[in-house]
């Protein structure tokens, strides 16, 4: 594995590109005028796995956040830009002489900041590792503990340790990224709550089934004593009887759950498996503003991406501003009205066309989308366009 790394980024019309490893030892360090985002990315992966984006700046720029974006990492910055001098001792601090330009010097900077935002967790994740045993797994271990916040450090052991299916999975998604992670953990998390509360009951039914056991001897002993103590024994036994019916069938709520939750996962193994052959679609049920900014959350549309949309004849003009900027295709297994094929590129599919499908992303062969893609749709919209200025003008 490629070392984890810290990316500082100093975005201008000559950019900069500081790569540190987690021990805040320089891996790499350069800047180019009017250097693209796919260089910057090339560079980057070439020479490490980054797991943290940092720039000098309080209101993030552009660049630096879609560079997290598509690498997936978290972003650190400071409350306020970086004064001059703050950035200069950063980097005197760590006796580090190699900036060749200002712009490289502000991005070597910002990486050092987020080294010592970080250093008190790298140094717990160090300690974690060492008394548990994992040296031979710190990378993975560590990659999981710096990407995913929301997992402690014991689950994160479990999934790199017990070879339970599950872990499995959540490991193959992890180190592949595919689109579906961060669904995928959600209900990985949800599978094991469900499992936590599982066993809660059944200890509790048994803590109670011995309480009953222990009352029921006591009252044997009691059966020639008055008969209002005997209503009370009754009374305490049925309670306990009730107690336990009703976690009887919170047990088995729980257990329903958690089967619907595991036949979900492994469809979801099977939808992940697939993914690498076919061509990915985002599924929207219509265009209209409400389904774009629930669906949105989990979607995440991207320029160029190719939408499944069940009802083009819904839509919000906002909503088809949004979509045009980032110059999607619209795919539907209906006809697509005039307003739409005037706005984008268009693929009319049949049912059979799709392989397989879930709540939020379908599948689809390559060729059947080269094939049935209608690029004539917005040249025909710029051509009726001139025609009706041409009138105009005369």
């Amino acid at each position: 594995m490629k070392p984890l790394s810290i990316i500082g980024l100093d975005p201008g019309t000559t950019t900069a590109c500081a790569v540190l490893d987690l021990t805040g030892k320089v891996i790499a360090l350069f800047s180019s005028k009017e250097l693209p985002l796919s260089k910057i990315i090339d560079k980057v992966v070439g020479v490490s796995l980054p797991v943290i984006t940092s720039t000098d700046k309080a209101k993030v720029p552009a660049l630096v956040e879609e560079f997290s974006r598509k690498m997936g990492t978290k972003l650190i910055i400071p409350p306020a830009d970086l004064l001059r001098e703050e950035k200069r001792k950063l980097i005197a601090e760590r006796e580090l002489k190699i900036a060749e330009n200002g712009h490289e010097h502000d991005a070597l900077a910002a990486a050092l900041y987020a080294y010592q935002e970080l250093l008190p967790r790298l140094q717990k994740i160090e300690r974690f590792i060492l008394e548990n045993g994992l040296t031979k797994l710190k990378e993975e271990f560590t990659l999981l503990a710096m990407r995913e916040d929301e997992l402690n450090f014991n689950l994160i052991k479990d999934i790199l340790t017990k070879p339970t299916e599950e872990n499995k999975a959540i490991q193959k998604v992890l180190q592949e990224e595919q689109v579906t992670k961060r669904e995928f953990m959600r209900l990985f998390d949800k599978l094991k709550t469900e499992q936590t509360k599982n066993a809660f009951f059944a200890r509790k039914i048994g803590e109670l089934s011995h309480q009953l056991n222990k009352i029921g001897k006591e009252n044997k002993k009691l059966g020639r004593s008055k008969h209002n103590f005997d209503q009370r024994v009754d009374a305490m036994l049925k309670f306990k009887e009730d107690r336990i019916k009703l976690l009887d069938s919170e047990l088995k709520q729980a257990n329903d759950l958690m089967t619907k939750l595991n036949l979900k996962v492994m469809g979801l193994f099977g939808f992940i498996g697939n993914s690498t052959c076919f061509q990915m679609l985002k599924k929207l049920n219509s265009l209209s503003k409400e389904e774009f900014e629930r669906k949105n959350e989990v979607l995440a549309i991207e320029d160029k991406n190719i939408l499944l949309v069940a009802d083009t004849s819904v839509f919000s003009e906002q909503v088809i501003s949004k979509l045009k900027n980032k110059e999607v295709i619209i795919a539907s297994t209906q006809k697509p009205g005039k307003f739409i094929t005037a706005q984008f590129p268009t693929v009319r599919l049949s049912a059979e066309d799709i392989i397989e499908e879930n709540e939020y992303f379908a599948l689809v062969p390559p060729a059947v989308i080269q094939e049935k893609l209608n690029r004539g749709d917005v040249l025909g919209k710029v051509v009726e366009e001139y025609r009706e200025e041409r009138k105009r003008q005369k």
